[in-house]
C-alpha cells in the first residue's frame, strides 16, 4: 500500500501504483513486453550471438559472398544492440548516482534510502526504447512509420511501469528521451571508439561507487551488489568487441553502426560469387571462434549473476536490478 509520494504530486512525479490493475494486466504484459528488460534482452542477445554463426556454419546455402557479409552485418547489428543495452546498467547507474532520485513511491513507514532506490533513469525504459530505436534503424523503417511504431510499442511500456510504482510519468518519459540521445550519438560513434567510451563510463562508474561508499550511509555489501552487474556487463561488452574487431582484421567494411543495414550487400556487384578456398576457410574459421565467444560471453553472465548471490542471497533466476 502506497503511503506517499517520494517525489511530489505534481501529474508529473506523482506515484501511479495500482496494485489491482498492474495485477490484470500482468500476465499479458510480460510475455509480449517482458523480454524488453534488460536481464532478459542481455541474455537473449547472448544467445543468439552462440545461435547464430552455428546457423551458418551447419546449413547447406552454399559459400556465397553475399552469405559471408550478411552473416557479418547480422552479427555486427546484435553486437551493436548489445553495447546500447548495457546502457540500461552502465550509463544508467552512473547517472542514478549524480541525479539521485528515487521511485515515486514510498511504501514503508520505515523508508531508508540506498543505492537500490535509484530508479531513475529507468533502466527496463531504457532498453525497451533502444531495442525499438535500433530495429526500426536496422530494418529502414522511414521515419514517419518510425514514430508510428515507437508510439505503439512504448506506450504500453509506459503504463505499466507507471502501475507498478517503479517509475513516475516524468521519470519514463526522460529515460526514453535519454535512451534516444544514447542511441543517436553510438549511431554516429565509429565502432573502434567504442573502446574509449567503455574506458571512460567504467572510470565513471568506479568514481561513482568510490564517493558514495565515502559520503553515504549505505552497506557495502549493497553497493557491492548494485555495481558488480554494470562492471560485468561493460567487460562482456568490450570482450565481444575486441574479439570482432581482432578477428575481422578491423571495421573496414563496416566503421559505424549508422552504416549497418540489411540492404548493404547489394551495394556490392560481385555478392552473388563465391568465395575462395581462402576465404572460405576464414570464413569457417570465424565462425568457429564467434560460437566461442560467445559462449565464454555467457558464462562471464552467469558469473556475474552467481557472484550477486553470494554477496546478497536472492533467487538465482531473478533479474539484476
Amino acid at each position: 500500500m502506497v503511503i506517499a509520494n517520494a517525489i511530489g504530486d505534481s501529474f508529473l512525479n506523482k506515484c501511479y501504483q495500482n496494485d489491482k490493475f498492474f495485477i490484470a494486466i500482468q500476465d499479458a504484459y510480460t510475455p509480449i513486453f517482458g523480454w524488453t528488460e534488460p536481464y532478459p534482452l542481455l541474455l537473449l542477445l547472448l544467445i543468439l550471438l552462440i545461435i547464430l554463426p552455428a546457423i551458418f556454419k551447419f546449413s547447406s546455402q552454399g559459400s556465397f559472398l553475399k552469405i559471408y557479409r550478411l552473416y557479418n552485418i547480422i552479427r555486427l547489428g546484435l553486437l551493436s544492440l548489445l553495447h546500447q543495452i548495457t546502457y540500461s546498467y552502465t550509463i544508467q547507474s552512473f547517472l542514478s548516482m549524480i541525479i539521485r532520485q528515487p521511485g515515486p513511491c514510498i511504501v514503508d513507514e520505515e523508508y531508508n534510502f540506498s543505492l537500490n532506490d535509484l530508479q531513475f533513469p529507468f533502466s527496463a525504459a531504457m532498453s525497451a526504447a533502444i531495442f525499438v530505436f535500433s530495429v526500426a534503424r536496422f530494418s529502414g523503417i522511414n521515419k514517419y512509420r518510425s514514430v508510428l511504431y515507437f508510439t505503439i510499442f512504448l506506450t504500453p511500456v509506459v503504463i505499466f511501469i507507471m502501475s507498478s510504482g517503479l517509475s513516475s510519468l516524468f521519470q519514463v518519459i526522460t529515460s526514453i528521451l535519454i535512451s534516444y540521445l544514447l542511441h543517436f550519438c553510438h549511431l554516429y560513434i565509429p565502432f573502434r571508439w567504442i573502446h574509449l567510451e567503455n574506458a571512460i563510463v567504467c572510470i565513471l562508474n568506479i568514481i561513482g561507487t568510490v564517493c558514495w561508499l565515502i559520503y553515504q550511509d549505505d552497506p557495502p555489501r549493497n553497493v557491492v551488489y548494485c555495481m558488480l552487474f554494470p562492471f560485468a556487463v561493460l567487460l562482456i561488452d568490450e570482450f565481444m568487441i575486441i574479439r570482432h574487431q581482432v578477428t575481422r582484421g578491423g571495421f573496414s567494411t563496416v566503421e559505424r553502426p549508422a552504416d549497418l543495414s540489411w540492404t548493404i550487400e547489394t551495394q556490392h556487384s560481385e555478392s552473388i560469387r563465391l568465395l575462395n578456398s581462402d576465404e572460405e576457410e576464414n570464413f569457417d574459421r570465424n565462425l568457429d571462434t564467434d560460437i566461442m565467444t560467445a559462449f565464454i560471453a555467457f558464462l562471464l553472465f552467469f558469473s556475474a549473476i552467481l557472484g550477486r548471490q553470494l554477496v546478497v542471497t536472492v533467487n538465482f533466476f531473478q533479474a539484476p536490478t
